[in-house]
């Protein structure tokens, strides 16, 4: 049974390397990807720093009409500004709130901090806009791609995680329900404002053509993000 299961999965890594990388799914996680590069000073960061990888890879599918692999693209990358980490690993040097919500989330020390933070001055508010352009900018580039409005992109199953991110981000900040719908919707337009730059469009169909099955350091994805940016 041991040795079935080795075999089994030891297939599926080698379908799953020869799969073709969805383009929508490239295209929605380079837009996340462009997103933390083109807000990275603003929380603090260097460009480099801001994007832990890229996963290009299968999942499986165990039932319904998509059984066997389906295509997934994820990123990873800084949750928290670097004055906020800074906060926190001056209280906790035991902490790692490096990247992501998992960091943070599950750990019921961290969380009563922001509070702490928006006392000491830390700008949360500034935060919660970059947070929600990073959330806003994949679906809003597979809205591009596909040729659809953002909200009916932003409202689908598919982006769930997303409005739920931007969400959990707005309660940290001690933000209520009504004061995160309207920085949302303030923050789409400047979202929407970067979006219609050629050279980020750009940024993020070169990053996503770029996409093979494996994992891509952060700072190559920066890198390629980066160079894709400056070109005239």
């Amino acid at each position: 049974m041991v040795q079935r299961n080795r075999r089994q999965r030891r297939a599926e890594k080698t379908l799953a390397r020869s799969q073709p990388v969805v383009r929508t799914l490239a295209v929605h996680e380079a837009g996340h990807c462009v997103a933390r590069v083109l807000t990275a000073r603003a929380v603090g960061w260097d460009a480099a720093e801001v994007i832990e990888y890229i996963e290009v890879g299968s999942m499986p599918v165990a039932m319904g009409a998509d059984r066997g692999l389906r295509s997934q693209v994820v990123s990873w990358g800084r949750f928290l500004s670097k004055p906020m980490q800074d906060f926190v690993a001056a209280r906790r040097p035991t902490a790692n709130p490096s990247a992501g919500y998992a960091p943070v989330l599950d750990d019921p020390d961290i969380i009563p901090m922001f509070a702490e933070m928006r006392a000491s001055g830390i700008d949360l508010d500034g935060w919660f806009r970059v947070r929600s352009i990073v959330a806003m900018f994949g679906p809003m580039a597979e809205a591009k791609l596909i040729e659809k409005p953002f909200n009916e992109v932003w409202n689908s199953n598919a982006c769930r995680d997303d409005a739920l991110g931007l969400m959990r981000a707005g309660v940290l900040c001690g933000m209520t329900p009504e004061q995160i719908a309207a920085s949302a919707n303030e923050n789409v337009s400047i979202a929407e404002q970067n979006m219609a730059r050629p050279e980020v469009w750009r940024a993020i169909t070169t990053l996503a053509d770029n996409m093979k099955p494996g994992r891509m350091s952060g700072r190559q994805a920066a890198a390629i993000i980066v160079r894709a940016l400056a070109v005239s």
